[in-house]
């Protein structure tokens, strides 16, 4: 899976291709956790992911694919 984390002026903080494990993205979201939504492209498994947010008490936000 490819995560991209921006900050708040829309400069990217991380890009990285990783693992698509519920561990791997906690993980690699840990220290950018505080005051974030969470943006999920509309794809297949986007409801496990937001699942996973909802567990860890995070926003998200669906976004279409086009």
């Amino acid at each position: 899976m490819y995560m991209g984390i921006l900050s708040q002026d829309g400069a990217g903080v991380l890009h990285r291709n990783m693992p698509a494990s519920p561990d791997a993205l906690l993980k690699a979201i840990a220290p950018y956790r505080d005051d974030r939504v969470i943006a999920v492209e509309c794809v297949f498994p986007w409801y496990g992911l937001a699942d996973l947010w909802a567990q860890e008490g995070l926003p998200v936000v669906l976004g279409h694919a086009l």
